[in-house]
């Protein structure tokens, strides 16, 4: 069974590396995310390009992607995503949204030419234990060996209050 990566970002950290980066940054990353998806190859097959068309069609939005076949196509790109997952896989998304709307779209045939398409990512990777994951893992992407049984949104709660009076600092 192949490990997944599931990534939420739960905005507890500011990366310093977000404010360094510039809009033509993403637009690079973009064309470079969209030409990994026209263009990775296994035995001849264009398996992005083919397995989004497909999805497309049986009105399956989300692509599939492997992250060793990102790594062979463009490793620079792949430390970005790991080291920035909040922002690059919005652009990731963004270019197979593209993708979809040039190559895919087609109005005579009723398709709606701004679905959604959600990036899943997986990985064979070695895994990290759990007690091995260090802060300098938050806001990164990690692979950990596991099974989800549910997911909600993380809920901030007080646990201690100190109230002070305004007027007399009571």
């Amino acid at each position: 069974m192949a490990d997944h990566i599931y990534y939420t970002d739960q905005q507890l950290v500011q990366n310093p590396a977000d404010q360094d980066m510039g809009q033509g940054d993403f637009q690079i990353a973009e064309h470079k995310f969209m030409h990994f998806v026209r263009e990775c190859q296994v035995r001849n097959v264009y398996i992005y390009r083919e397995q989004l068309k497909s999805n497309a069609q049986r009105e399956k939005y989300f692509l599939k992607v492997d992250m060793e076949h990102l790594v062979a196509f463009d490793d620079p790109l792949v430390t970005l995503f790991r080291n920035n997952p909040t922002d690059y896989i919005k652009v990731f998304e963004s270019a197979v949204q593209t993708i979809y709307r040039n190559d895919f779209y087609d109005e005579a045939e009723g398709m709606d030419p701004n679905l959604k398409f959600q990036v899943q990512i997986h990985s064979d990777e070695n895994p990290l234990n759990l007690r091995d994951l260090k802060s300098n893992c938050i806001g990164k992407v990690v692979v950990i060996p596991g099974i989800i049984t549910s997911t909600s949104k993380t809920a901030v709660r007080a646990r201690n209050a100190v109230y002070e009076c305004s007027n007399c600092g009571n």
